[in-house]
């Protein structure tokens, strides 16, 4: 668990009005938002994503988060473990050159509830 000065920090920068946010930040979220999303279709049916999916898939639970490649929605959490898997199956996600950083992965694929398939262009 995260510690609550982590997690109070975390929920800090959640809460800033994205107008306020610079737009060259703004431009690079949705780069690397865009890479993400391509790079997990590319991977949704590498081996590893589909043996995550199929166990995600038979666990049940609360159905609250869509995976790529899925067609019901399952756990956040299992959503989040499952669209990691199919993000980093190929292992190109973050690496244009504007981003420093490997963050997309571990940030992207559970909190919204979406996943390639059902996220809005």
């Amino acid at each position: 668990m995260l510690a609550p000065r982590t997690l109070n920090g975390l929920l800090d920068i959640a809460a800033i009005p994205s107008e306020s946010i610079p737009a060259s930040a703004r431009a690079m979220a949705r780069l690397s938002l865009y890479d993400w999303f391509t790079v997990t279709r590319a991977g949704e049916n590498e081996p590893v994503a589909k043996i995550v999916r199929g166990f995600v898939a038979d666990e049940g639970g609360k159905e609250a988060a869509s995976v790529a490649g899925l067609d019901k929605m399952v756990p956040a959490r299992a959503a989040a473990l499952a669209n990691g898997a199919a993000s980093h199956a190929l292992d190109y996600d973050d690496t244009h050159f504007a981003h420093v950083g490997h963050p997309s992965v571990t940030i992207l694929p559970g909190p919204t509830g979406n996943s390639p398939q059902t996220m809005p262009a």
